[in-house]
Protein backbone atom coordinates (compact mmCIF):
# COMPACT_ATOMS: atom_id res chain seq x y z
CA UNK A 1 0.00 0.00 0.00
CA UNK A 2 1.24 3.58 -1.12
CA UNK A 3 -0.58 5.39 1.48
CA UNK A 4 -1.28 3.58 5.00
CA UNK A 5 -2.90 7.15 7.10
CA UNK A 6 -3.25 6.68 10.82
CA UNK A 7 -5.27 7.93 13.63
CA UNK A 8 -2.21 10.25 14.47
CA UNK A 9 -1.44 11.10 10.17
CA UNK A 10 -4.89 11.78 10.00
CA UNK A 11 -4.65 14.16 13.29
CA UNK A 12 -1.90 16.23 11.65
CA UNK A 13 -3.13 16.09 7.91
CA UNK A 14 -7.01 17.90 9.06
CA UNK A 15 -5.35 21.76 9.55
CA UNK A 16 -3.69 21.97 6.85
CA UNK A 17 -7.04 20.68 4.78
CA UNK A 18 -9.15 22.77 6.67
CA UNK A 19 -6.56 25.51 6.23
CA UNK A 20 -6.21 24.63 2.31
CA UNK A 21 -10.05 25.24 1.82
CA UNK A 22 -11.07 28.64 3.96
CA UNK A 23 -11.77 30.09 0.88
CA UNK A 24 -14.38 27.62 -0.09
CA UNK A 25 -15.71 27.50 3.68
CA UNK A 26 -15.53 31.60 3.57
CA UNK A 27 -17.59 32.03 0.28
CA UNK A 28 -20.30 29.52 1.07
CA UNK A 29 -21.04 30.52 4.79
CA UNK A 30 -21.26 34.28 3.53
CA UNK A 31 -22.96 33.32 0.35
CA UNK A 32 -20.87 34.62 -2.05
CA UNK A 33 -22.28 35.50 -5.40
CA UNK A 34 -18.90 33.69 -6.77
CA UNK A 35 -18.89 31.17 -4.49
CA UNK A 36 -18.71 28.69 -7.70
CA UNK A 37 -15.37 30.14 -9.08
CA UNK A 38 -13.85 30.55 -5.95
CA UNK A 39 -14.19 26.59 -5.24
CA UNK A 40 -12.87 25.70 -8.40
CA UNK A 41 -10.04 27.66 -8.57
CA UNK A 42 -9.39 27.49 -4.97
CA UNK A 43 -9.34 23.68 -5.59
CA UNK A 44 -7.63 23.39 -8.97
CA UNK A 45 -4.75 26.34 -8.11
CA UNK A 46 -5.39 27.17 -4.51
CA UNK A 47 -1.65 25.37 -3.97
CA UNK A 48 0.04 28.09 -5.31
CA UNK A 49 0.07 30.30 -2.52
CA UNK A 50 -0.81 33.30 -4.53
CA UNK A 51 -3.79 31.85 -5.75
CA UNK A 52 -4.89 30.91 -2.43
CA UNK A 53 -4.34 34.01 -1.30
CA UNK A 54 -6.43 35.97 -4.17
CA UNK A 55 -9.59 33.24 -3.34
CA UNK A 56 -8.90 33.93 -0.01
CA UNK A 57 -9.37 37.99 -0.54
CA UNK A 58 -11.85 37.46 -3.26
CA UNK A 59 -14.06 35.49 -0.97
CA UNK A 60 -13.88 38.10 1.92
CA UNK A 61 -15.43 40.50 -0.59
CA UNK A 62 -18.54 42.49 -0.64
CA UNK A 63 -21.46 40.21 -1.86
CA UNK A 64 -24.08 41.49 -3.90
CA UNK A 65 -27.89 40.51 -3.01
CA UNK A 66 -29.61 39.04 -6.12
CA UNK A 67 -31.40 42.00 -6.59
CA UNK A 68 -28.17 43.83 -7.25
CA UNK A 69 -26.24 41.23 -9.49
CA UNK A 70 -27.49 41.92 -13.21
Amino acid sequence: MLFRFGPLELLILLPFLVAYFIPCIVALARKHHHTVPIIIINILLGWTFVVWIVCVAWSFMPVKKADEIS
